[in-house]
């Protein structure tokens, strides 16, 4: 993968972080393709399409009030010019004020070459749940 389009994917991927963070719904939607192809696995639940999608992610910002997100060993590979998978180790810790959660697990986004720029097509979110 050329390294611009590896930085530019990059890019997105700390947009995406910044905004989970920021709690900030209408960045991180800004970040998706909204077509029926967009995917989002949460928790185990598979959510198909952009009008499934995007209630996912809004639920998410308003039944959290932190979130802090860390990223380590992010690898961009190309899977054809406009196609992208990235795959990272990510730690989230999110809650309500009165009780944190704490995850660790892999992260990997697929994302497109759009117009606008590289957008996310797929999240999945896997994590080890404690003992």
């Amino acid at each position: 993968m050329p390294r611009d389009a590896a930085g530019q994917v990059k890019q997105v991927i700390e947009d995406w972080r910044k905004a989970y963070e920021a709690r900030d719904v209408d960045a991180l939607e800004a970040l998706y393709t909204h077509d029926a192809d967009t995917l989002l696995v949460s928790d185990g639940v598979t959510f198909i399409g952009w009008p499934s999608v995007d209630p996912a992610l809004k639920n998410r910002m308003i039944n959290t009030r932190e979130m802090h997100i860390r990223l380590k060993e992010v690898d961009v590979s190309a899977l054809a010019p406009t196609a992208a998978v990235a795959i990272a180790t990510m730690t989230r810790d999110s809650g309500d004020a009165t009780t944190t959660v704490h995850e660790f697990g892999a992260l990997t986004l697929v994302l497109t070459k759009t117009d606008a720029g590289w957008r996310i097509a797929s999240e999945h979110y896997s994590y080890r749940r404690g003992a």
